[in-house]
């Protein structure tokens, strides 16, 4: 069947010179949702369903865009594969996003960019960087089992953690830790130096007292 074509080249081929080649409407006061169902036809074989929900739906469901697999789930009490809701936030394996992009899974990618930076712990080696005496710092891991301004596993486990914040604290730890390892690398040539001065007065003394 040929819409706006003499030859269509497919069971249902719509033509046209707008933007707009087809819409699909549900109207009336029952009407909650337009829906297309994209069937292979075979058994056993896999039915995606694109939904648009109105303002009559759900709270949830209201003004929501979805796709979801419908050869196992409903959608109406299964969770989507993909979610775009009335507030633009996209959501994968989720119903109900509040992030830009929610994720419920794990995500693979080549590489990871974060842009908006705001600080970078290069301020760790200013002159003025009040570096944490070794000490102070072996009271506080004895007495709290994590780092100074590193949060605790059970803050991690009920909150979660943002990867920019903690990347960032790490790198600070890793440059405080490599300030300790410069100044106990100082304080070793200081002291070597000054064995070496001793054994130096050792032999004198003992080169004198054999003459």
């Amino acid at each position: 069947m040929g819409v706006g074509t003499e030859t269509p080249a497919n069971k249902l081929h719509v033509k046209d010179d707008k933007n707009e080649v087809m819409q699909v409407e549900a109207y009336g006061s029952t009407a909650t949702a337009s829906m297309i169902n994209l069937n292979s036809g075979k058994i056993g074989g896999q039915s995606w369903l694109i939904s648009s929900t109105g303002s009559g739906a759900s709270t949830i469901d209201s003004k929501r865009f979805s796709i979801f697999n419908n050869t196992v789930d409903t959608a109406l009490t299964k969770e989507h594969v993909f979610v775009i809701n009335k507030y633009n936030k996209i959501g994968i394996g989720m119903s109900n996003p509040d992030k830009k992009l929610d994720v419920n899974g794990a995500v693979q990618a080549l590489s990871f960019y974060a842009n908006g930076v705001k600080v970078w712990p290069d301020y760790v080696f200013e002159s003025d960087y009040n570096l944490l005496p070794l000490d102070q710092l072996d009271q506080f891991i004895s007495k709290n089992k994590h780092l100074p301004e590193i949060p605790s596993e059970s803050e991690v486990i009920a909150n979660g953690v943002n990867m920019v914040d903690i990347d960032t604290k790490l790198l600070q730890k890793i440059e405080e830790l490599t300030l300790n390892m410069i100044q106990l690398n100082k304080e070793k040539q200081k002291q070597q130096k000054l064995n070496e001065e001793l054994q130096n007065e050792v032999s004198s003394l003992k080169k004198k007292l054999k003459e």
